[in-house]
């Protein structure tokens, strides 16, 4: 047996341990060092793809097609490097970074400054695409950070001198001008504490002071290759929005980085120097060497120079005096780079290291404790830690690896397996390290491991610890707690220890106080799936304890049971009989979650995600379950949601979709009976929501098969409702003796078309229903009781006098309700008759008759509300009540006539023009047979153009059109929105559109482009906005629709105020703000120009 503590290194104090998480039973032969790389949080999956020009090493014939495409694909592995996808991403050039989001959405950056996001779930296609600036290309200093949960892009376009931020979750865009006459080298996101927002967080052995970094400002720090480092905030055009935080000694190399830790409390610097350093060129040690050599020279030898000696002479001319002394010193010290630690606002300097003997240096964190450097020393890759004194090294290998800054440590992804290096806890250094001499359980736990091991000398250490005087029942569930905070296995060999001690202690007062630990750990150690120290009886109540049950689910009818155990319960301890204590106490929430989130990490490692508690913590248990199910690790998913008590459903249901989406051809039966064989998965939500959520996949029929086997009307009512079968909920509701279901029945079907016609088609098929309508209750809406009235039965338009009825039997005047009851009655016996004539005259032929529901609701709904009005108004009038009748009769009389009238003078044109043009329009509204005209006449004019002197050529229809305007009476604005909708069906009509003025005497471009957007005509908008005199409302105009390009012709004719105004407009469209904040940027920076020349 090893003990605990033997990997463990000293560095500042602090303890360090290299823990390897797996190793791979076959070498990857995955090239980490030319691909991009990205590894999600809590140790999830892994994104790579091949940099933008770096070579692709391919075996056999492959076309330029194929190897662009590998140049534009991400693959995505586990951290096994088990292949999991290829992302097609759908760029239009290569890929310029990778990253990952809090809950596991892949995020690529393209070389074109366009940011997608993919679902690994369904990565055909983009979730969403975002272009951060237009025009442009060659993103530099690229970096996908997650901040609190929040994901962000940073990228640097050196054209405009700006870095661009993306905040992934508003998709608000951020534009952050550098200073002029500045390169930058490195850039960071920097999240600004707000005051009175610091915490105390304990670390190591002393409470320190952290920032809070939630609801704080953003900026970007800059490193500059001038040495100066710079905070810059969003639309800094002034000099009051950067701030020079520091000035190095010197200029510093292009590949100098600026890093801060997780948590944002320390910012390092890693100055490379010497054959690290790089300006523009690579500086080679030969190269260097070259240099000191012509320094040595005079002008003449100079002048003769030839071949390398004469290309070193001429990269040294590019250099400043300053910069050749840095690096030839530099070079002489065989330094290899300097890292500077500051503070969170790089306003004080903490430390500088100076770190020799290294290339290919890459600057990490290992947690918020210290950074770290990758480098190559002897053609092997290390990782240190450094400071001017002393180091600590850990082998890596000759391969390049991939590294990544977790919340509590440094891991790192070879190709052989996963290492993690972390920082021991204060807790666990003094509890189990046997330097700590005051450390009675590092003791303890030392000699056991002797024993174990049969070393001479646990015997002496177990007869020191007798002769202490320490309270060891304290100090060891003390250390137990400590324990289990950071491993399981340690807390499990603590304990074993003090069951060893306890067998060996001949002081029967230690050995009872020893025995009381341990029985009070077997309470704490029982919520382990073995169960191994408790009886029998007693285990299912601590089953409880380890499914994450809370105490008060032990009790019992709603009454608190205490819960006692005597020592008949744990087989390992022994005390004299009755000896009692309370499992509440010791059991505690904080144990509970510990346990929890032991089991959490447990779980994720069996699926390939290999994680910590404190990184499970930092990431947030729902970002975990989202990653899950975003591979299809469903299972898993709703293991640890049900282990702490959050919702199961979008997972279930997810895993129900997917199920019907790989199965196409599966029956409905056999993919019944393959979700009923997941019971375990779904044995916690109920069929009925599984049911509705199949009705998205189009499986109506499955989805009833699973409502038979959990009986619910209600969620056969919800079910038949997202189908759309309102008649078959109503009818559903009723017999399952639910009136309020019924009531949500006739409100959605009224809101729906389809819905309307199936209830009138109900009640014509079924007067027994009729009857339920009219029950006390009044369930039915008056507004369907209109549309009833209008049905093509006669005998329903007693519907429309009994809504009126309602109605006027709300306003609580009785008379006026019986008075208007009457009229109605009269009303609709007028409109029997009518209808009568009307069939006679369709028997005859004389015209083709259908109503048409949903004109006449809205007709006859405004034509009734006018005349309630109007009856309210002369409510209290002593008028004679003859005249009043007389006057509502032929206002309602009238009412029917003009509706009905209408319809036969346009059945009657419809028929003429159908027998003339060969096609049914029977059924058509006024505007669309107006549309099917207008474009026989625009087609006919074409073909005369295209086509003159042919002799096949389609008669016009103008003069149908004008007959048709005159007897329907045709309002203009329905002929403009005729007219404009004919345009749009074939671009050869775009020539009409200069007629228009011609056709409808110059109408308003307002109105032309209102009607246009409603019809989705673009172009034709487009034509008419140019017409408009004014160039701020064109540019309003031209935004809504989405022209970016004619925005962009004439934004400069509006000025900056006016765009501001604009802006302001526009709030909440976050996409037209976007569009002018770049404007606005881009007039600042001409001005400013201006002012330089």
């Amino acid at each position: 047996m090893n003990y605990p503590t033997r990997n463990w290194r000293l560095f500042n104090k602090q303890f360090y341990r290299m823990q390897s998480l797996f190793d791979l039973e076959q070498k990857s032969t995955m090239n980490f060092a030319n691909q991009l790389s990205a590894v999600s949080s809590c140790g999830g999956l892994i994104a790579l793809a091949f940099k933008p020009n770096e070579i692709i090493q391919v075996t056999g014939k492959i076309s330029q097609d194929e190897i662009e495409k590998k140049r534009k694909t991400v693959q995505v592995f586990y951290q096994n490097m088990a292949p999991v996808c290829n992302v097609p991403a759908s760029l239009n050039s290569a890929i310029n970074q990778v990253g990952w989001t809090s809950s596991g959405q892949l995020v690529v950056l393209s070389e074109d400054f366009c940011v997608y996001t993919y679902s690994i779930s369904d990565y055909q296609f983009p979730t969403s695409t975002i272009l951060l600036v237009e025009n442009q290309s060659q993103p530099q200093l690229s970096k996908i950070s997650t901040i609190n949960n929040n994901t962000y892009v940073l990228t640097y376009c050196i054209k405009t001198n700006s870095f661009y931020v993306l905040d992934l979750q508003s998709e608000q865009i951020l534009i952050i001008t550098c200073p002029p006459k500045q390169k930058p080298v490195s850039a960071e996101i920097l999240i600004d504490s707000k005051p009175g927002s610091l915490l105390y967080q304990d670390f190591n052995s002393q409470p320190r002071k952290i920032r809070n970094l939630v609801n704080g400002d953003l900026s970007v720090v800059v490193l500059m290759q001038s040495g100066a480092l710079f905070k810059l905030k969003p639309n800094c055009v002034s000099g009051r929005d950067v701030e020079q935080l520091q000035q190095l000694k010197s200029s510093v190399s292009t590949t100098s980085q600026l890093m801060f830790d997780p948590t944002y409390q320390f910012c390092a610097v890693m100055q490379p120097q010497g054959t690290n350093f790089q300006t523009t060129n690579v500086f080679k040690p030969d190269l260097i060497q070259k240099i000191i050599d012509i320094q040595k020279m005079n002008n003449d030898e100079k002048a003769k120079l030839e071949g390398d000696m004469k290309n070193a002479y001429k990269i040294m001319q590019t250099l400043s005096f300053q910069e050749i002394d840095d690096l030839i010193n530099s070079f002489n010290k065989n330094l290899a780079c300097i890292v500077t630690i500051f503070d969170y606002n790089c306003e004080q300097k903490l430390t500088e290291i100076n770190v020799q003997d290294a290339t290919n240096l890459e600057l990490f964190w290992i947690g918020n404790n210290s950074p770290a450097l990758l480098y190559k020393n002897n053609n092997e890759y290390h990782v240190g830690l450094f400071n001017n004194s002393t180091s600590i090294k850990y082998k890596i290998g000759a391969q390049y690896p991939i590294l990544k800054t977790e919340t509590d440590g440094l891991r790192i992804v070879t190709q052989t397996g996963t290492q993690m290096l972390y920082q021991v806890l204060h807790s666990i250094k003094q509890t189990f390290h046997p330097e700590y001499a005051s450390s009675e359980q590092a003791h303890l736990l030392e000699a056991y491991l002797n024993y174990m091991n049969g070393h001479f000398d646990s015997d002496q250490l177990t007869r020191n610890l007798q002769e202490r005087n320490q309270d060891l029942q304290h100090l060891l569930m003390q250390a137990i707690q400590s324990a289990e905070s950071e491993s399981e296995q340690y807390s499990e060999m603590l304990y074993d220890s003090v069951r060893y001690f306890k067998l060996l202690t001949s002081d029967q007062q230690k050995h009872n106080s020893l025995a009381e630990s341990i029985q009070d750990f077997s309470i704490r150690r029982a919520a382990d799936c073995s169960y191994r120290y408790v009886s029998g009886s007693f285990q299912p109540v601590l089953k409880a304890v380890i499914e994450g049950k809370p105490v008060q689910l032990l009790y019992k009818n709603g009454e608190i049971i205490d819960i006692y155990w005597d020592r008949a319960v744990f087989d390992s301890t022994s005390g004299s009989p009755g000896d009692q204590f309370d499992i509440k106490q010791l059991i505690t929430d904080q144990y509970v979650l510990s346990k929890k989130l032991h089991g959490c990490v447990s779980l994720l490692q069996k699926n390939n995600f290999y994680t910590s508690v404190q990184q499970l913590k930092q990431a947030g248990i729902q970002n975990v379950i989202q990653q899950l199910f975003s591979v299809q690790k469903h299972a898993a998913a709703v293991s640890i949601s049900r282990l702490f008590e959050l919702n199961q459903e979008p997972i279930v249901i997810d895993y129900v979709l997917q199920l019907i989406q790989k199965s196409p051809q599966s029956t409905d039966k056999e993919l019944e009976q393959k979700i009923l064989q997941k019971k375990l998965l779904v044995s916690s939500l109920p069929l009925r929501t599984v049911a509705l959520a199949v009705v998205s996949k189009g499986r109506n029929r499955l989805a009833r098969m699973l409502l038979e086997r959990e009986p619910s009307t209600e969620a056969k009512v919800q079910l038949n409702l997202k189908i759309g079968d309102y008649a078959s909920a109503f009818k559903q509701a009723l017999r399952g003796g639910e009136p309020n279901l019924a009531h949500q029945a006739l409100q959605l079907a009224t809101e729906d078309t389809n819905g309307l016609r199936q209830m009138v088609q109900l009640i014509n098929q079924d007067f027994s229903v009729l009857r339920i309508f009219f029950q006390a209750n009044r369930i039915l809406k008056p507004d369907l009781l209109y549309s009833l009235g209008t049905s093509s039965q006669p005998n329903n338009y007693i519907f429309i006098a009994e809504a009126q009825y309602r109605k006027a039997r709300a306003s609580k005047n009785v008379k006026q309700a019986q008075s208007f009851l009457e009229e109605c009655q009269i009303t609709t016996k007028l409109a029997k008759e009518r209808h009568i004539q009307l069939q006679k005259a369709q028997k005859k032929g004389e015209v083709d008759f259908e109503l048409k529901t949903e004109s006449d609701l809205e007709k006859i709904k405004a034509k009734t509300d006018d005349l309630l009005s109007e009856t309210e108004q002369i409510d209290g009038q002593k008028i004679i009540e003859t005249e009043n009748k007389f006057m509502h009769i032929s206002l309602l009389q009238n009412d029917f006539q003009d509706i009905l009238q209408a319809e036969i003078d346009l059945l009657k044109q419809q028929k003429e023009l159908s027998e003339q043009f060969k096609k049914n329009l029977q059924g058509l509204s006024v505007f669309d047979t107006l549309v099917f005209l207008y474009t026989k006449q625009m087609q006919s004019d074409y073909d005369k153009e295209a086509r003159r002197g042919a002799e096949d050529l389609q008669p016009g229809c103008q003069r149908e059109i004008d007959s048709f305007i005159k007897a329907l009476n045709v309002s203009q604005e329905i002929q403009l929105s005729a007219t404009l909708k004919a345009i749009t069906t074939n671009s050869n009509y775009y020539s009409n559109l200069t007629t228009l003025n011609k056709q409808f005497k110059k109408p308003d471009p307002h109105v032309i482009f209102k009607i246009a957007k409603q019809l989705n005509a673009v172009q034709t908008a487009v034509q008419f906005i140019k017409e408009i005199e004014n160039d701020a409302q064109k540019f309003r105009l031209f935004l809504q629709l989405r022209q970016d390009t004619e925005c962009v012709s004439i934004f400069r004719k509006i000025g900056a105020e006016k765009l501001k105004e604009i802006h302001g407009e526009f709030y909440g469209q976050s996409g037209a703000q976007a569009v002018i904040q770049r404007l606005l940027v881009e007039l600042d920076m001409t001005t400013l120009s201006g002012k330089t020349k």
